[in-house]
Order: structure tokens, then C-alpha cells, then sequence
């Protein structure tokens, strides 16, 4: 990765592959955070945005370097992300490749009640705190240990069922005597992706005083 040839401005390609073969799609680097996040425009199939990591799609970031065509970024899922109502595309400048992790997507606020079970032990009600296409966060009376594997279920608006498995990456307690995990999906949930674009939509809604 030659981090040093690119710049605001700089024309990229993101290269996606499926079991049919390769897109290629046209961007631009619009920002480089200081977090090591690369800021891109987002991209569209037609009409339709893209949003490459909901959709379990991996891609190379690529770029013409001065040595030819590099390979800025490989097997990476750009994620969405929103500054106003304005989406971009976000990836990982930190990571070597793979499905961005719990902290590369934008979180969206739930706190909504759910249920969980941990191990062999039995379903306890938890409140579902946030929620990313990555990942989830809970709040729970007992703390659960970091790595270990937890069922976690909950209601969305329309009363469906939606049940994720996720492993506990961070546990720390909170000023109510109650224990807050972060979790990671332990697979790719394709009914996430219609959980956050739901969110979304109402705050998108909230933010034009639109009821």
C-alpha cells in the first residue's frame, strides 16, 4: 500500500468480485482521517447506491501509482457511513484486508429490550443498546466474558424476530450497576442490513422535521 502517493482528489477504482466475476466502479478520495480512515465518494449500480459491506461484497481498492496500477486496500467491504444526509464510503486505512470490524461502521442507537442467552445458560433480557452492520452492543444485569459466543434476539419495527450470533469483544459496567458489551457478528446477517437501513430512514426523517 503506497499511502504516500494518495491524496484528496485521487481517482480510485473499487473492484468487486462475486462467483459471476468483477465490477468495476469509479471513486475518488474525498478525505484522509487522521483515525487512518479513507474517505470516499459513494457508488452507484444504475441508479441504486452500493453499500458493499451490508451486501457482503469484498473489493480492491486500487489506484494508478507511479509504478502503474497499485493495490491500495485488498478484500475489503467499504462500509456507509452518513455526514448529514450526505452517505460516503468509509474503509479502514488500519486494516490488511477482511470485513471491517466493530469500530469501522456507523452505529446506530436502538435501546430496545431483547433477549439473550450466553453458554448453557438460560435466556435473560437484555436491552439491545446500538447496532452496526457489524455488530452489536448490549446491556445486560450479568457481564459475560470477552471472546465467548452469545445468542441475541430482539423485535424489529414490524414485530419480526431477528436472532444474531455475536462474540463479546469488550465488557465494562456502567453507572447502573449493569455490564455493557460490545459484540461482533460471528457471520454475515442479511436482515441487519434492512434493521439499519429502517434506522436510517427515521433519522434521516428526524433530521428533515418530517414526521
Amino acid at each position: 500500500m503506497k499511502l504516500n502517493e494518495v491524496q484528496i482528489g485521487t481517482e480510485v477504482r473499487l473492484v468487486a468480485r462475486n462467483k459471476k466475476g468483477e465490477l468495476v466502479f469509479k471513486s475518488e478520495i474525498i478525505k484522509l482521517r487522521e483515525d487512518g480512515r479513507v474517505i470516499l465518494n459513494p457508488v452507484r449500480h444504475k441508479t441504486t447506491l452500493i453499500n458493499f459491506q451490508a451486501d457482503g461484497i469484498t473489493t480492491d481498492l486500487r489506484f494508478e501509482g507511479q509504478e502503474g496500477v497499485d493495490i491500495l486496500f485488498a478484500n475489503v467491504s467499504p462500509c456507509i457511513e452518513y455526514e448529514g444526509k450526505n452517505p460516503i464510503l468509509t474503509v479502514n486505512g488500519n486494516l490488511e484486508g477482511g470485513i471491517a470490524n466493530r469500530r469501522d461502521c456507523a452505529r446506530f442507537v436502538m435501546h430496545r429490550k431483547g433477549q439473550w442467552m450466553c453458554g448453557a445458560s438460560r435466556s435473560e433480557e437484555v436491552i439491545v443498546h446500538d447496532i452496526s452492520q457489524s455488530g452489536i452492543s448490549v446491556i445486560s444485569n450479568r457481564a459475560a466474558n470477552v471472546g465467548q459466543t452469545v445468542k441475541i434476539s430482539w423485535q424489529d419495527a414490524k414485530k419480526n424476530i431477528i436472532l444474531v450470533e455475536a462474540e463479546v469483544v469488550r465488557v465494562g459496567p456502567t453507572d447502573k450497576m449493569e455490564y455493557f458489551h460490545g459484540c461482533k457478528f460471528v457471520k454475515y446477517y442479511p436482515e441487519i442490513n434492512k434493521v439499519v437501513m429502517e434506522i436510517q430512514r427515521e433519522q434521516l426523517k428526524r433530521m428533515s422535521g418530517m414526521d
